[in-house]
């Protein structure tokens, strides 16, 4: 399992990030996004924002075209958030009655459906519906703002490191979780090493004979139904390997 934290290399210039990287602690500047280091392009996870002060945060995902120097999460067509002052939810700064206020100790549950293009949230175990429809087709990360240039915001963020607040949602996995072990009824193996060559097999049932390799931005990606070999040296050149979008390690 690949653990999943916010994101120091990743951030704008106006917050501090502490406890692994996992508490959110902003400035009074609206200047406050950081994204998560992994994202996701399939399957349903669920991941946790527990408010550690009055919040002002804004809480949701975002694409990596999103810049993060920029204005609050939300307020640009790459971002979706809530906004934990106000229970509104804001996208290229159009902002609908969703929710209701974040305060200190409450949990907003975020639930992330990649499958169905959706953005949903929880408030301290209570779903309140669909926030999001139509997210785009693209690889989404979690996403963290400050939506007040007057007030700061202290945040602790859970993606299933340790133990939930509140239980996941039926259907969901926990954001930390590196793959899934069955998806769509299609199983998904990695083997162990064969011999002192250290082949890799990595195979997907319903195997195809045809081998299909896709190399972008130093990612090797393999498409569902294919059967794919490498030597850990060559796998080593990647900064991640992925089938379908779900990081294999």
């Amino acid at each position: 399992m690949r653990n999943v934290f916010l994101n120091p290399s990743d951030k704008g210039t106006d917050l501090v990030l502490s406890n692994n990287n996992l508490t959110y602690t902003s400035k009074n500047t609206e200047k406050c996004n950081v994204r998560a280091n992994i994202s996701r392009k399939i399957g349903k996870y669920y991941w946790e924002v527990t408010c550690d002060n009055t919040s002002y945060a804004m809480v949701g995902v975002s694409t990596g075209e999103f810049n993060v120097q920029s204005r609050y999460a939300g307020s640009t067509s790459t971002s979706w958030a809530y906004y934990c002052e106000t229970g509104r939810v804001y996208n290229n700064s159009v902002n609908k009655v969703y929710g209701s206020q974040i305060r200190n100790n409450d949990v907003l549950g975020v639930l992330l459906d990649l499958n169905n293009k959706t953005l949903s949230f929880s408030k301290n175990g209570i779903m309140l519906g669909i926030a999001f429809e139509g997210l785009p087709n693209t690889y989404l990360f979690p996403t963290i703002g400050q939506g007040s240039s007057t007030y700061s915001t202290i945040l602790t963020v859970n993606f299933g490191s340790t133990p939930f607040k509140y239980p996941i949602p039926e259907g969901y996995q926990p954001y930390n979780n590196s793959m899934f072990i069955e998806m769509n009824n299609i199983n998904i193996y990695k083997s162990i090493y064969v011999n002192k060559n250290y082949k890799i097999p990595y195979k997907i049932s319903n195997i195809q004979d045809k081998q299909e390799q896709l190399q972008h931005s130093n990612i090797l990606e393999m498409p569902e139904g294919k059967m794919f070999n490498i030597s850990l040296s060559e796998l080593k050149k990647y900064s991640e390997f992925k089938i379908n979008g779900l990081i294999v390690e």
